[in-house]
């Protein structure tokens, strides 16, 4: 009796130790944004889909992940934001400038046999630098994009931080959540691309994808779309 004692008290160790193996191994990952249920812009660490709340290892990819979104999020508003605002600024210079409005009916006859009268040419430079310096002041895109760019940097020193292991997922988590009052409302398909990536650095082969449209991916910086909603596949 002793011995069937012993040995079933070893079977049950071995099993809860592989069981406990395996977890470790195969953590509890993220289904979706925890803002695309929320709507409020809030870009923190996803819902779990099932199982305990996390072991170590899942809740730091779990904030690897975060981080990487938000941080790849902001990269891509400042880059849309700063390029426009670059191209606004081209043309405002450049239909203002005389020179050009002088050449232009010139190089239009030459181009396609069509007179243009030189007056009208000129009003319509005019107008048109106008209107995009108007574009230009009213949405703000300049202090938008260094805006963009400041929370990029927060979020990677967030990440460099539970990297080295100077913060815990817990405290990563808060950081997370004191961070989104300083945020605009989201881009909803922009964040969920830029989750997708994120998925693909941590997880690799085993990543869960939205499978976003071929136009959601076109405007995806141009609306922010907050109840647009995709097919998850893969994991």
């Amino acid at each position: 009796k002793r011995t069937t004692g012993t040995e079933a008290g070893t079977e049950a160790g071995t099993e809860a130790g592989t069981e406990a193996g395996a977890e470790t191994r195969h953590p509890v990952r993220a289904t979706e944004p925890r803002n695309q249920t929320e709507g409020l812009g809030i870009r923190s660490e996803a819902e779990p889909i099932s199982g305990p709340a996390s072991t170590e290892a899942g809740a730091i990819d779990g904030c690897l992940v975060s981080c990487l979104t938000n941080a790849q999020y902001h990269s891509g508003r400042e880059a849309y934001l700063d390029t426009l605002h670059r191209w606004f600024m081209f043309f405002v210079i450049a239909l203002g400038a005389a020179a050009l409005t002088d050449a232009m009916p010139k190089l239009i006859e030459l181009t396609i046999g069509y007179k243009w009268d030189v007056g009208l040419v000129k009003e319509i430079c005019a107008a048109g630098a106008a209107i995009l310096a108007a574009l230009d002041l009213t949405f703000d895109l300049s202090n938008r994009a260094r805006a963009h760019s400041m929370m990029k940097r927060r979020y990677f020193e967030l990440l460099a931080d539970l990297r080295e292991r100077q913060k815990s997922p817990e405290a990563v988590r808060v950081l997370l959540e004191t961070y989104s009052a300083d945020e605009e409302p989201v881009y909803r398909v922009l964040f969920l691309a830029c989750w997708n990536t994120a998925q693909q650095t941590v997880y690799g082969d085993k990543r869960l994808q939205y499978e976003i449209s071929f136009f959601g991916n076109l405007f995806k910086n141009w609306w922010r779309r907050p109840a647009a909603d995709y097919r998850v596949k893969g994991g």
